[in-house]
This record gives C-alpha cells, sequence and structure tokens, in this order.
C-alpha cells in the first residue's frame, strides 16, 4: 500500500516564506493526503497567503500564539494520515522528499520515525532540485550515536501518527522544544533515515544563528536548554540501562555544541558550568574551556568577527 502522508506546517510571522514552502510541499512527486497549517497567532498576514492557495488538500488552522511544539501537536491532532511529515514554514523540499521517505518506510516497516538529510541555503538562493535515486544510501540508526542536524531535523522528518499519540507531544520551551522531543522519541522507537538531501532549511531569516546573533547583539541571555534534564532523567532511568552509554556520550557532545553557542552569546559562566558536567576530557572541552576564561564582551566581539569570515567565504 502507498504510504499515506498528512503534512503539518507551523506558522508563525513567516509571510514572506510560508509561500514557497506551501508550493514545495504541494509539488511532491508523491502527494500528500493534506496540508494542515497551524497559524500560531501570526501577526504579519502570512495566514492570508496561505487562504490565497487553492487547494482542497490545505488546511488552515488559526490559534493563539504558544509556540512551534504547541502548533505541531494542534497540527497531529488534525492529522488523518498513517504518517506525519513536518516541515516549518520558511524551510523548502525537494519535489521528490515525500517519495523518498516513503522508501525509507517500506525498506524499514517496524520504524516509527524516518528522515532524511538537509542543506541550508541562502534566502537569495534556490536549492538544486535533483531526483532521488534507490541507490541513496538507507539505513536505521541509532539516534544517540548519530544523530545530528543535518540527518534528522523539524523539516526533514516523518512520525507514524499511532506512534506520535502515545506520545505527550512536544512541550513548551523557549528553544529546543524539537531536539527535547526527539530525545523521548528515540528512547522508545526505531528510526531510520535516507541520506538524501531533500530537504532545505533557510538561512539569514530569524533562524538559529539569527536569533542568536540578535542576543549577541542585545546580551539577551540563551534560554537554558530542556534537553539536558531529559537527557539526565534517561540516564536515571534503570529501563534504558543498555543505552545509557550512548546517551551519555550524546549528552556530552550536546553539552559541548551547546556551551559554543553560549561562548557565542558572550555567557562564559553558563558555559564553563556546562562544560563543568561532560564527562570527559578532549582537545575541543579544552580549547572551549579556554575560551571561557575571557570576558564575555571580548567573547561576542570575536564571534562577530568570525562570522563576518564566513560570510565572506
Amino acid at each position: 500500500m502507498p504510504v499515506d502522508f498528512s503534512v503539518v506546517i507551523p506558522l508563525f510571522d513567516k509571510c514572506g516564506f510560508v509561500g514557497a514552502t506551501l508550493a514545495s510541499v504541494l509539488a511532491q512527486t508523491l502527494p500528500p493526503r493534506e496540508v494542515i497549517v497551524v497559524d500560531d497567532g501570526s501577526s504579519d498576514g502570512g495566514d492570508t497567503v496561505v487562504e490565497r492557495f487553492d487547494d482542497p488538500r490545505i488546511r488552515l488552522i488559526r490559534q493563539a500564539n504558544a509556540g512551534p511544539g504547541n502548533a505541531r501537536n494542534t497540527g497531529f491532532a488534525a492529522a488523518r494520515g498513517a504518517w506525519v511529515a513536518l516541515i516549518d514554514a520558511d524551510d523548502l523540499w525537494r519535489r521528490d522528499h515525500l517519495a523518498g521517505l516513503a522508501a525509507v518506510v517500506t525498506a524499514y516497516p517496524l520504524v516509527n520515525a524516518v528522515g532524511a538529510a538537509s542543506q541550508s541555503f541562502a534566502s537569495a538562493k534556490s536549492p538544486v532540485d535533483s531526483a532521488w535515486s534507490p541507490s541513496e544510501p538507507m539505513r536505521e540508526i541509532d539516534f544517540f550515536t548519530e544523530h545530528h542536524g543535518a540527518l534528522f531535523n523539524a523539516s526533514s522528518i516523518a512520525l507514524r501518527r499511532s506512534a506520535f499519540a502515545q506520545t505527550s507531544g512536544f512541550r513548551t520551551y523557549p528553544a529546543g522544544e524539537d531536539v527535547e522531543f526527539w530525545i523521548r522519541f528515540a528512547l522508545d522507537h526505531r528510526i531510520a533515515v535516507s541520506t538524501a538531501a531533500t530537504a532545505f532549511y533557510r538561512r539569514e531569516n530569524g533562524g538559529i544563528m539569527d536569533r542568536q546573533q540578535v542576543r549577541m547583539g542585545a546580551r539577551t541571555p540563551m534560554p537554558v536548554s530542556p534537553v539536558f534534564a531529559t537527557l539526565d532523567a534517561a540516564l536515571a532511568d534503570p529501563g534504558h540501562a543498555t543505552r545509557h552509554g550512548a546517551i551519555r556520550d550524546y549528552a556530552n557532545r550536546t553539552r559541548l555544541s551547546y556551551a559554543r553557542s553560549l561562548l557565542y552569546n558572550g555567557q562564559a559562566a553558563a558555559a564553563r558550568a556546562l562544560l563543568a558536567g561532560v564527562g570527559h576530557s578532549s582537545a575541543r572541552r579544552a580549547a572551549l574551556t579556554a575560551l571561557s576564561m575571557f570576558p564575555g564582551g571580548l567573547l561576542r566581539r570575536m564571534a562577530r568577527v568570525y562570522s563576518a569570515i564566513k560570510r565572506m567565504r
């Protein structure tokens, strides 16, 4: 039987991008059963862009602003497909993204989440549209040893709706609600991915790096990531004892990554506290710890210079 996809798009103040996102979803070679756009209290008219699309598969749900996690939960509750594919309202899919995910589902029928690789692109550029090939490597993965943002993220995955219904859904956090959910889901469910890059996330539009740069300029503290409490709870649960080694390694990698972001933001003391929880010594930990001894203002200036150099390359 063909794989039956609903698509859920959380929308918040992405008026200039959601039209392109919807167009890429509607152009799929494997058409979705429905496309549910959850307008999470937008104030820029993005909902009117959605209404201009004359396609009976599109359903627009409006709600008061409650964050992307809550918007995704609303979309899942309304979905009717056996699988629900997610995409943020400023990202794009290659025309064969859903076909690629369907191939993964067919190859690994016991998994409850499938994903594809993704690439970033600048707002002024369009991703190259190329065809998916069955020769693209597919595999079942251990989330805690293989997860990274370019392989499994909120615009490249699909979840079996019946499996999602057994969870408490996405939670409401200032940031990191998606990764926190992946962690909880991965503890109890199998995951398979394609390494074909069929999802594209847009840079320079208020995404993670831009929000980080805004915080650097405004000296606004980054919110505490919810993933560490969830990882610590998993490590304290004897029911997951056989996976504690992989979970601990993932927690260490995640602490190092988040400490780097804190240093970009000039939060040296917070970075040092996080680095203290890394359970091993490494050159990266030593380098980040050394950087955390610099004053926050100097760290922010260094980060701006580094970002400028990267943009010139």
